[in-house]
């Protein structure tokens, strides 16, 4: 058995033992062999000296998902992932109580609830159309039309006298056109009319500016225009 100790050749022990070893010429005794299935499943049993093997425990602790303190796995009470200590599992139990008694609510989402703000929009102007009166209503579509009619005004006008309203003048900014000259009135009126086309979709045409390799906006695009920085010299402008 290899679990023995000092071990000795054979020889060495023979004449403190008594015996003396077998000669090449006798037979050694022979072994008798039996059926395993016929045996006593106690004699098959292995006694084999096994307490010079060390075994490692398995780690047996773990903490509440509550309180975070540290427990025996047998304390702990398992909910899904959920690891409970005994103090923690009255107060857990009622509130999963408490969360499947609560109906399930339907939530609305983005597209929906943007639907209904229009409708509301629509319910408040046609309110005020009937509600307000007809002097009042006519006065709020005059002055509403004269605001849009004076910006198209002014910034036509200052586009084609000058190349660019005041607040681009102030910057040192520029309409042209394609050849880098200036744009006439009827350019600049249209240029301004364009705009709105640039402002209904979320003011997306002023915004593709941002990514454009002229920095042109979508009304740019339309009349075919650019805005330069009059201190620059050498500029290049490309044909559409």
């Amino acid at each position: 058995n290899e679990h023995f100790i000092k071990w000795q050749p054979y020889g060495e022990t023979s004449d403190k033992t008594g015996e003396h070893s077998l000669s090449p010429h006798e037979d050694a005794p022979q072994a008798t062999w039996e059926t395993y299935s016929l045996l006593d499943p106690a004699d098959t049993e292995n006694h084999d000296d096994q307490s010079d093997i060390e075994t490692t425990p398995l780690r047996s602790e773990s903490y509440c998902s509550k309180c975070f303190k540290k427990f025996t796995n047998e304390e702990l009470v398992r909910y899904g992932v959920e690891k409970i200590c005994p103090a923690c599992e009255t107060l857990f139990s009622n509130e999963l109580k408490k969360n499947d008694a609560a109906p399930r609510l339907p939530l609305a989402g983005f597209c929906i609830r943007f639907v209904a703000k229009l409708i509301d929009g629509v319910i408040l102007l046609w309110t005020d159309a009937i509600f307000m009166p007809s002097a009042r209503m006519l006065t709020f579509i005059l002055v509403y039309m004269c605001s849009i009619l004076s910006y198209f005004a002014y910034a036509a006008f200052f586009v084609g006298q000058y190349g660019a309203t005041p607040g681009k003048l102030a910057l040192g900014l520029k309409v042209v056109d394609v050849d880098g000259c200036k744009v006439g009135y009827i350019k600049a009126l249209g240029r301004c009319l364009s705009e709105i086309v640039s402002a209904i979709p979320f003011a997306f045409g002023y915004i593709i500016a941002a990514f454009d390799t002229e920095k042109r906006t979508l009304h740019d695009r339309i009349c075919g225009t650019r805005v330069i920085v009059k201190s620059a010299r050498g500029f290049k402008v490309s044909a559409d």
